[in-house]
């Protein structure tokens, strides 16, 4: 399974055609069988990882963004993610809002933590609720998130390709 979030810098019809040609892009490549580090090479904030009690970003030694090296393939790294913990991926609207990027990312982590224990509900509305994200914003704000299956199973690990905005 692959889960990506994207954003593009500006509003409009041919930014809105640009991130379409993206995201075909991105999925004709991925179906392809390349590996991450060939069909992403651009990526947003760190993943949210969340469980009932605890909330913390995955950090990750950054890359270069998009477009500064060519040829340009950034760094694989893993993590082991528990079962039963929600993963939040996200565009930079949900947390720089009103241009507070600390106070966002601490309200993204109460947040989460809030959703975990309402996982029978839609959690990336239930976020976006408890965030008072609905209505207008000044950027795009999107979340995106993944459950991974609890149960006596092995952990899962997730593969990440892109660190650093562009």
């Amino acid at each position: 399974m692959a889960l990506s979030v994207g954003d593009v810098c500006g509003h409009g019809a041919a930014k809105h055609s640009a991130m379409s040609a993206t995201r075909q892009a991105i999925r004709d490549a991925a179906r392809s069988g390349l590996d991450p580090a060939h069909v992403l090479l651009a990526g947003h904030p760190p993943p949210l990882l969340s469980a009932p009690r605890e909330s913390a970003f995955l950090e990750f030694a950054a890359d270069l963004p998009l477009g500064i090296a060519e040829p340009f393939l950034p760094a694989l790294r893993e993590v082991t993610v528990p079962a039963g913990s929600l993963l939040v991926f996200y565009t930079d609207g949900v947390t720089e809002r009103e241009r507070a990027p600390i106070r966002g990312a601490a309200e993204l982590r109460d947040a989460a933590i809030f959703a975990t224990k309402f996982m029978w509900m839609p959690t990336a509305l239930v976020i976006e609720k408890r965030m008072f994200l609905t209505g207008a914003n000044r950027d795009d704000a999107a979340i995106l998130t993944a459950w991974m299956p609890a149960g006596p199973g092995p952990q899962r690990t997730l593969t990440k390709a892109f660190e650093r905005p562009f």
